[in-house]
């Protein structure tokens, strides 16, 4: 096997078991490092007392013994020293043992986490885990994936971990240092995408963490004007850079909206805001990257911001519902008239590519006391950063802390390159098989589209009204007087209504179709008729699809990103 198959096969396990979302988004972001001309990567080596796998485990009792404080630290620490720096942190920069990469960092989560000695866990964070990681993450001769899984450990790492005290539960404190390393690695001029990708993920969970208590953990007010100006010039940056595919870019774009969602500022003069609506606004981007956007909005803190026209802003985004619900509409018909002619006598003869998703919004495993994007156990997701795409992908502030950021999901099937797909929730593989389709697909399908058309509405309602149901918050927090929140409120239950609908289906496919079509010409007729003509999807967008970019690297599938989120 050549190295650059090799290479491709240890990174698409190390992505998935992570439970991100880079399998056809960072390894098409990473063709720098597969190509043919690729420079040889350092790795590292394993202790030779452990290359006998009784010692490991034997190592791994005595280490875990310390952990919950059965055993001395200070009479131990030679061989936990032993333990975490000659095998533990060897082993997640081992080419042949790449695969276990993500157990391996959930052990030294956990290890942490549940340290009895409070000496044992300052010196697994600071003399340990910190050094170790960043060492590697930063160190340029390592391989991408090694250096992308060494970031994902610096942003886990936490000052203390969350805790419950007295039936209350206490989040988890940041690591203010890995905040600004992992902030100086994203904005190296010459860094791999294999490390921004990481990166961003840490980044945004230390800003949920500092939304959740501010006073506790705060960041100067020069970082996060540095945080959100890179993540503005990221959000803004239409055409990828040398080196990223389409897809990759579409991805990393996504998390930076999350990031300033996170980051809750409006921007001097709005521009962040400004920036959001834009893209949410334009149907030349695409509609995960849109969905993304109006779903920031809803993060945004709009305390004493002036100059928004409240009405307006929700209407926009009421359009991109509708576009959204139309798209899903002409996808759906085609994808059942496929299915059907499947299941009057046709066989299937290979699967029939998993449905496109959009990025969950939880997305993906939340982080270790987190979400998800990003997720570590604990707190529940945030959006999208979000569903792993793949089999079967989950869907998926500041009113009512959203749970942290779900990591990035993995892609599903395969989606169009069109710039204006709706790549959405990930879908189920088809089956391959030569037998014909049974009523079990159309039960699938009907699923699929369910996910496809909420997930979108989902976006939109809580960047128009927020998380919270029972309170007009976000956008329409705006609203100058009673009579632009009662524009807003109705537009909020329109939207409220399309979702219903998606619930119905008497009859099957076509009967949840006719009730969303109905809910969204109701919707649309609260808009101004500029807005919803210009917005109209092109006859293709709907991707009846499973056409794999052009510029996926080998065995990649393509982008069907997942808030998530997704994450």
């Amino acid at each position: 096997m050549s190295k650059i198959c090799r290479w491709l096969r240890v990174t698409g396990i190390v992505l998935s078991t992570a439970g991100l979302a880079v399998a056809g988004l960072a390894r098409p972001a990473w063709a720098q490092a597969a190509a043919e001309d690729a420079p040889s990567y350092t790795w590292d080596t394993i202790g030779p007392e452990f290359a006998d796998a009784r010692t490991v485990v034997t190592q791994k009792n005595l280490k875990d013994q310390v952990v919950f404080g059965r055993m001395s630290f200070d009479e131990n620490r030679p061989q936990l020293e032993n333990w975490y720096r000659n095998y533990l942190f060897p082993s997640m920069a081992t080419e042949e043992l790449l695969g276990d990469v993500f157990e391996k960092r959930e052990m030294l989560a956990k290890d942490m986490e549940q340290a009895a000695d409070p000496r044992l866990r300052q010196y697994l964070l600071m003399e340990v885990a910190y050094p170790e990681a960043t060492r590697r993450a930063s160190d340029p001769n390592y391989h991408p994936t090694v250096r992308f899984n060494a970031m994902l450990v610096v942003g886990q790492l936490n000052q203390t971990d969350a805790r419950l005290v007295g039936g209350v539960r206490y989040p988890a404190v940041r690591l203010p240092q890995a905040f600004d390393f992992m902030v100086d690695e994203f904005k190296k001029p010459d860094q791999i995408d294999a490390v921004r990708l990481a990166a961003i993920v840490g980044i945004e969970r230390h800003l949920f963490l500092v939304r959740q208590r501010p006073g506790d953990q705060p960041i100067p007010d020069g970082r996060r004007a540095e945080v959100a100006a890179l993540m503005q010039t990221l959000l803004d940056e239409k055409t990828p850079p040398a080196g990223r595919t389409p897809d990759g870019h579409t991805w990393l774009r996504r998390r930076a909206a999350d990031v300033l969602g996170t980051l809750g500022a409006v921007g001097d003069n709005r521009t962040i805001f400004e920036s959001l609506i834009r893209i949410a606004n334009d149907a030349d981007e695409p509609l995960s990257l849109r969905c993304t956007a109006a779903q920031a909005l809803g993060s945004l803190v709009y305390t004493d911001v002036t100059g928004i026209d409240a009405v307006r802003t929700a209407q926009q985004l009421a359009a991109l519902a509708a576009f959204a619900c139309r798209a899903e509409d002409t996808r759906a018909k085609e994808e059942q008239k496929t299915l059907e002619e499947e299941m009057s006598g046709g066989t299937r003869t290979g699967g029939g590519g998993g449905m496109p998703g959009m990025p969950g919004m939880p997305g993906m495993p939340s982080m270790p006391g987190m979400p998800g994007m990003p997720g570590m156990p604990g707190m529940p997701g945030m959006p999208g950063m979000p569903g792993m795409p793949g089999s079967d992908s989950s869907a998926p502030a500041m009113t009512g802390m959203p749970g942290m950021p779900g990591m990035p999901g993995m892609p599903g099937g395969a989606v169009g390159s069109d710039p204006r797909s709706t790549d959405g929730l990930g879908g189920y593989p088809g089956t391959m098989s030569t037998g014909r389709s049974t009523s079990a697909d159309m039960d699938a399908l009907i699923k699929r589209v369910r996910r496809r058309l909420k997930q979108p509405l989902d976006c939109v309602l809580q960047g128009v009204r927020g998380r919270d149901e029972k309170v007009l918050g976000a956008v329409g927090s705006l609203a100058a007087d009673d009579q632009q929140k009662g524009e807003i409120t109705k537009i909020v239950q329109a939207l409220d209504a399309i979702v219903v609908a998606t619930d119905k289906h008497k009859q099957g496919l076509p009967d949840l179709l006719k009730e969303v079509r109905d809910k969204t010409r109701a919707l649309e007729a609260l808009l101004p008729k500029e807005a919803v003509a210009a917005d109209k999807p092109a006859a293709d967008e709907a991707l009846p699809g499973g056409a794999v970019p052009a510029d996926a690297a080998p065995g990649a599938p393509a982008d069907t990103s997942q808030p998530a989120k997704t994450n």
